[in-house]
């Protein structure tokens, strides 16, 4: 619990097996040229939520080839089997998959609660030819899409293929993280908050913007579009947290912030 008053779900969470945790911590630091704060295992989630009050984490993984898109949701689901509830999953897809429909009907039979997408790091556009058929399985079946987002160095992900993706699927639940537009947040809020099927994570954006950027952003959407998210491994929680809670939102309104909004968008138990 947060400060004794509001449960709370960290809606963004990455997480990697022992094996292969430093590897690919590593290597999402240098595709960000930052830091890692954690080292990104399930345990140490666990831990340094505990420190910060948060009570739930919703966590995913990325394929970067198909052949690793079984396996990874089977590691994600088998989490959530051993964390005595405090773990919920999405799975994951990938773009040249021989048969989507199958990776999804098999991810959503393991009970994870969406996908998860990083059209950036998998190397393809948001909007290219099989992640457009992944949304729109996931639109059929009432499954959230999580995708990361904007990055100024390139165009995969960026406003204007979001908008593609939400007018081509106004039915599908889509969660923009980082505020629908990492390091194009300003272009995001511009044109992004008028599509009503758009919901978005606060990860990823405190250390850029500060505090009121993080309200400006939250009050562009509206706080019933947003969620607590940290982008474990990568910040503090507490700051995270203390940033959120300076901004002095009704109690009702961080209950939704912290925990409502996620229960609601992914359709958590």
């Amino acid at each position: 619990m947060i400060n004794d008053k509001y449960f709370c779900i960290d809606a963004h969470c990455h997480v990697f097996p022992e094996k292969v945790v430093d590897k690919a911590v590593g290597a999402i630091g240098g595709f960000y040229h930052i830091p890692m704060y954690h080292r990104g295992t399930p345990d140490n989630l666990i831990k340094a939520g505990d420190a910060s009050g948060i009570d739930r984490f919703l966590i995913h993984s990325v394929a970067t080839k198909p052949q690793q898109v079984s396996s990874a949701n089977r590691y994600l689901a088998s989490l959530v089997q051993e964390s005595g509830g405090r773990f919920y999953a999405l799975g994951t897809v990938h773009p040249l998959s021989d048969d989507m429909e199958r990776d999804i009907n098999e991810l959503q039979s393991l009970g994870l609660k969406g996908i998860k997408i990083h059209p950036d790091m998998q190397g393809f556009t948001l909007d290219c030819e099989g992640f457009m058929k992944a949304f729109e399985i996931c639109q059929a079946k009432g499954l959230a899409v999580l995708a990361h987002t904007g990055d100024n160095r390139g165009d995969r992900t960026n406003p204007d293929r979001v908008e593609h993706v939400l007018q081509s699927f106004p039915q599908l639940t889509f969660v923009g993280a980082h505020f629908g537009g990492y390091t194009v947040w300003d272009w995001a809020v511009e044109v992004l908050p008028k599509y009503d099927n758009l919901f978005v994570d606060t990860c990823s954006t405190l250390f850029w913007k500060g505090a009121w950027g993080l309200r400006d952003y939250i009050n562009a959407y509206g706080i019933d579009r947003c969620m607590f998210a940290t982008d474990f491994p990568m910040h503090p929680a507490s700051l995270e947290l203390k940033a959120l809670l300076y901004l002095d939102y009704t109690d009702d309104e961080y209950r939704k912030l912290f925990a409502d909004n996620a229960r609601r968008i992914y359709k958590l138990d």
